[in-house]
């Protein structure tokens, strides 16, 4: 098992470096890269960001896997949380298994009952992959993200981490 823990400011630049290897699969991820500054990235792995948390996965010392997990702010929602921005080095699914597996046992800690994760639509690997995972098809979103003039169509995936209490 590798070194899973959460990054801080001292890893920007492993950090940096993860995302700027070609470790993303789709155009969003590129542009998501081009398109945040060092201040936000600061911000993001700043300890002070309590609903932020990205989680690293080390192999001898070095940074091979993130994923971030965003915790819904409103009073409402806080026990629901949002898994995004997984960059895997080499497309290691063992190493993402186990990093994702964190981030749930994590999650349960934090009182959090459901996350969700978004995958492109034609990102049938990623699919498996979460269902394998425990996580269940949620909807289906019609042009969700736009990059330029080109639009992205989302799974939006679920998984309990506890079961949930009917209405009734």
């Amino acid at each position: 098992m590798k070194n899973i823990r959460v990054l801080n400011t001292d890893d920007l630049e492993s950090y940096k470096e993860l995302m700027s290897n070609g470790y993303h699969n789709y155009a969003w991820d590129q542009y998501y890269l081009e398109h945040v500054t060092e201040e936000c990235l600061n911000s993001i792995l700043s300890e002070e960001t309590k609903y932020l948390n990205v989680f690293g996965a080390f192999d001898n010392n070095h940074l091979v896997a993130t994923c971030t997990l965003k915790q819904i702010k409103f009073v409402e929602k806080r026990h629901k949380a949002v898994l995004e921005n997984n960059f895997v080095k080499d497309n290691d699914e063992i190493i993402n298994r186990e990093l994702i597996n964190h981030i749930i046992e994590f999650a349960k800690t934090q009182g959090i009952e459901m996350l969700m994760t978004t995958i492109a639509s034609n990102n049938i690997s990623a699919k498996i992959f979460f269902s394998s995972l425990g996580f269940e098809n949620l909807a289906f979103e019609k042009n969700a993200s736009k990059i330029g003039d080109e639009y992205l169509d989302e799974n939006w995936l679920i998984y309990y981490t506890s079961d949930i209490p009917s209405n009734s």
